[in-house]
């Protein structure tokens, strides 16, 4: 029998690098076996956890140590049987780089090995594989130069991704499912290459020593692991909603010690932020969430880093305006409000009015929410005081103080263009809302379909009104009646394809009174 040692580098789930000597026999044993065959030499192992537990269905992927996933085909690939074995064929001499993944899991294995030629050697032994967490990192676009529609590789990785649209306007690009080890190179393939120099890269030189189960933020001199972790549970009946909703903006407060706050959800997606205002020692932000799924947990959990770059602007879509009552260009009094300050309708004289902007994306859609805080006598008697107005040529809609209730409630009022004129329908979503607390009123317009919701809670569903077409309606306007008595906070215009089901999200992540973010450190 024969036997020999080897030191082989891997990363163990302590996130220190260690030296295993690994010794095969050319026994029966499958784990860690390379036997000469007649064009190479098969090479055999066995994946387990760090539980030591095998693992099953996990790909196995042989490759040259510069090798550019997205032009050439990897060497050799292998998936493990159910015992946690697996064995690649007619392996030719030469020094690879080895990666195993768990994808669904998100584990990964990466090591660097050398398959001899020396016939002396019967067996050579590769070892067990310990598969541990993959790592995530935002990489900061402007710093590498990179253009939109340029391809970015990891060398010796299968990770490739292109700088799409999304990733170009937000200026980070980010990795996922990155293997824990060091790398020292990054390939660049530019936009317009041509087919005949697919294969010609521009090789980047960087210096990250990766570890299991950590987010980084990478520009071209700077390497360093996220701040903290940001974890919220929710109520548990949000588990009844359907999966999917994406794009809703929250409100966060985080320490002027971040300097330019980058936040990352659990699949590597980063989350735009927008500055609001600061207060003592904390700014606060609103981010908008990528992907919003409570099917399986009410639990959201973000990763913060502190990116020394300029903070990203939530984009336009769906979200097409955002008033937050804090800008410096407000002029308007100001009272404590929901998150810092509000705009207070009881000494404001003239409405506040959102200039050159159209409420209707197009002539049959338009979502808007708010917050409110109307007093007990917020509308004296009898009157009919407009809160929101949104009209062109007497077309659009209204949200008015109404006659329920010795006049304590609002209701929206439709205007509709149809071929015989101008149709005005009855009020939609009646509310009691003047009772001195903050709540949240939501509308959904879609073709001559209307939602509206209180508080989170559906007080009209597709309810059907006069069929016909609102106008552009410029610049619409919020309060300015000093017949009101009350704050406004947080009015968002959005793009009308919402469902009731996004709206009630959307009440959940801003409400005030949930609970509050848990911070982990790393």
């Amino acid at each position: 029998m024969k036997c020999y040692s080897q030191n082989i580098q891997f990363l163990t789930t302590s996130l220190a690098l260690l030296f295993l000597s690994l010794v095969g026999c050319d026994d029966n044993s499958h784990a860690g076996v390379i036997t000469e065959t007649e064009s190479g030499k098969t090479v055999a192992g066995l994946v387990q956890n760090s539980e030591g537990t095998a693992i099953t269905h996990a790909t196995v992927s042989l490759m040259d140590t510069n090798f550019i996933a997205s032009r050439s085909g990897i060497k050799f690939v292998s998936t493990t049987d159910a015992q946690g074995h697996f064995s690649l064929d007619s392996v030719p001499a030469g020094i690879y780089a080895i990666l195993i993944q768990d994808s669904t899991a998100k584990l990964a294995a990466y090591w660097h090995a050398e398959v001899t030629g020396d016939d002396s050697l019967d067996i050579q032994n590769i070892g067990t594989a310990t598969l541990i967490s993959t790592a995530h990192i935002a990489i900061d676009i402007a710093s590498l130069n990179l253009n939109e529609n340029d391809t970015l590789c990891l060398l010796g990785t299968l990770t490739c991704k292109v700088v799409d649209t999304i990733a170009k306007a937000r200026h980070i690009l980010t990795l996922n499912q990155i293997p824990a080890t060091s790398f020292s190179s990054l390939a660049v393939l530019s936009a317009n290459h041509t087919p005949a120099d697919s294969l010609d890269f521009d090789i980047l030189s960087v210096h990250w020593n990766v570890l299991a189960g950590k987010s980084y933020f990478a520009t071209a001199s700077v390497f360093r692991p996220a701040l903290f972790h940001l974890t919220r549970t929710l109520p548990d009946t949000l588990q009844t909603y359907i999966a999917g909703a994406d794009s809703i903006p929250f409100p966060l407060w985080l320490s002027n010690n971040v300097n330019m706050p980058l936040l990352m959800d659990d699949s590597g997606r980063t989350l735009p932020l927008e500055a609001v205002t600061i207060s003592g020692d904390s700014t606060l932000y609103w981010a908008m969430a990528p992907e919003i799924d409570f099917s399986a947990s009410t639990t959201t959990a973000y990763t913060v880093f502190d990116s020394a770059q300029t903070s990203i602007a939530i984009p336009a879509s769906p979200l097409r305006d955002a008033l937050h009552m804090e800008s410096s260009d407000v002029t308007q009094q100001y009272a404590a409000g929901v998150w810092g300050n509000a705009l207070n309708m009881t000494t404001t004289a003239s409405p506040y009015v959102m200039t050159d902007f159209e409420a209707f994306v197009d002539s049959s859609a338009m979502s808007l929410a708010f917050w409110v805080n109307l007093s007990t006598d917020a509308f004296g008697s009898d009157s009919n005081v407009v809160l929101i107005s949104a009209m062109e040529d007497g077309v659009g809609f209204e949200i008015n103080q109404i006659s329920n209730n010795n006049y304590r409630a609002i209701g929206v009022i439709l205007a509709v263009q149809t071929d015989t004129g101008v149709v005005i329908d009855s009020t939609y979503g009646p509310s009691l809302l003047l009772d001195d607390t903050w709540h949240h009123y939501a509308v959904i317009i879609n073709n001559n379909r209307i939602c509206v919701l209180l508080d989170g809670k559906v007080i009209h569903h597709k309810t059907t009104f006069t069929e016909g077409k609102f106008k552009t309606s410029r610049s619409p306007t919020i309060g300015g009646d000093p017949m009101i008595k009350g704050l406004f906070d947080e009015v968002m215009f959005f793009t009308g394809t919402q469902d009731t089901t996004w709206m009630q999200l959307l009440y959940q992540l801003q409400r005030p009174d949930q609970v509050e973010w848990s911070k982990g450190y790393l």
